[in-house]
């Protein structure tokens, strides 16, 4: 198994957490090639990419 972690450029912190615009595209172009993804921080934008990521790959 092979884990790789990827980091994007904040835009803007909101109490505990962040805006990160480029996010939610690159997690769903992410999604199609690993077979699953981990938002582990607190983001805005993951909720958005979970809506068009596959439930099985969450």
């Amino acid at each position: 198994m092979v884990l790789r972690s990827f980091a994007f450029s904040v835009l803007a912190t909101i109490s505990k957490g962040v805006l990160a615009p480029t996010l939610w595209f690159k997690a769903i172009l992410m999604a199609r090639e690993y077979d699953y993804v981990n938002f582990h921080m607190p983001i805005a934008e993951a909720g958005l990419s979970s809506l068009a990521i596959n439930r099985r790959k969450l």
